[in-house]
């Protein structure tokens, strides 16, 4: 959808979706000594390790978490990055404020995947992380938001980030579910697309205003490639 959005530029467009077991790793991640240790731990769990186009360190997630695009056509896509992080942010922020749910912006310390838009719970673990792409004329910008978070995925995330001997405090691996255990992924998809249907990004993209939400039932996440 990036290569399609550069070469024939349309309204911005926005797809959540709930992706299958995966450890998507960053490119400099392949660079570290454990790299392959990391991968066979998460071969082991039952989780395809992949090497993202986007984003920084591991992050670990599977079906109970909801992976959101946001693919912008634009001819000065560099000189917007910044606007583009705030603009994922804010969906997400304003999305879950509408069914009750507060979340803050920042990062926390020895967070995995640490980045300064991170969102967490008031007080509480990170929630999602937001990551870019570019591309002559276009831009991708991600998020991976955990709803609910299983006893696999935060002790996988421990081990991967051991064996590419990174920082990281088990307390900042969560999901909204620990502080609102009710919140189903279909109601965090609809708030969401709910503002984003009423969220001007024409900073961000000349020509159009709107936000057009699209759900996908895609189980994949975009990546450089699969390790299998």
């Amino acid at each position: 959808m990036l290569s399609a959005a550069a070469h024939q530029p349309k309204g911005p467009v926005l797809r959540m979706y709930s992706p299958g077991p995966t450890a998507a790793f960053g490119r400099l991640d392949e660079l570290r000594s454990g790299f392959g240790q990391a991968v066979d731990a998460a071969l082991k769990c039952g989780f395809t390790p992949v090497v993202r186009l986007a984003g920084g360190h591991a992050v670990v997630y599977d079906p109970d978490s909801l992976v959101l695009e946001l693919i912008l056509s634009e001819t000065r896509a560099h000189d917007r990055s910044e606007g583009r992080f705030e603009l994922m942010s804010r969906l997400i922020t304003l999305g879950l404020d509408r069914i009750g749910i507060s979340v803050e912006s920042g990062q926390l310390p020895n967070e995995y995947c640490p980045g300064r838009f991170s969102l967490h719970l008031p007080r509480g673990p990170k929630i999602a992380g937001v990551a870019q792409r570019l591309k002559q004329g276009a831009s991708l910008t991600t998020a991976v938001l955990a709803v609910h978070s299983s006893p696999t995925v935060r002790a996988l995330t421990g081990e991967i980030y051991r064996h590419l001997n990174l920082p990281l405090d088990p307390a900042t691996i969560g999901a909204i579910g620990d502080a609102h255990r009710a919140v189903r992924s279909e109601d965090v998809v609809a708030a969401i697309a709910s503002v984003a249907r009423h969220v001007d990004v024409a900073q961000s993209s000349p020509g159009s205003s709107r936000v057009q939400p699209r759900e996908a039932r895609s189980r994949a996440y975009p990546a450089k490639r699969t390790l299998l």
